[in-house]
């Protein structure tokens, strides 16, 4: 018996009540809404190998290796504050 996977959540009726099938949720293989909306369901081990072949970057070193690490660089200089030039014609107060 193989239990499928759904991979995008989605609601039917079914006998005059609504059924919602959450995206993740994990059906038997015999249930009944595979027939009309199987398209929205996977394996289970499909899903498991392709999270499996993920390469996960490890934030610390393991033991007996080393990081290399790059020093921050400089932050930006302060951007001038912009003043609004002076229309001709209008006097300027000192």
């Amino acid at each position: 018996m193989a239990t499928k996977r759904c991979t995008a959540a989605f609601s039917v009726w079914v006998g005059g009540s609504p059924r919602v099938y959450a995206g993740g949720q994990l059906v038997d293989d015999k249930d009944p809404v595979l027939k009309t909306h199987g398209h929205l369901f996977e394996d289970v081990e499909t899903h498991v190998a392709a999270r499996k072949a993920r390469a996960v970057e490890s934030a610390t070193a393991g033991p007996d290796e080393l990081r290399t690490l790059t020093p921050p660089s400089e932050p930006d200089p302060p951007a001038p504050e912009l003043a609004a030039p002076a229309r001709p014609g209008r006097r300027t107060t000192k």
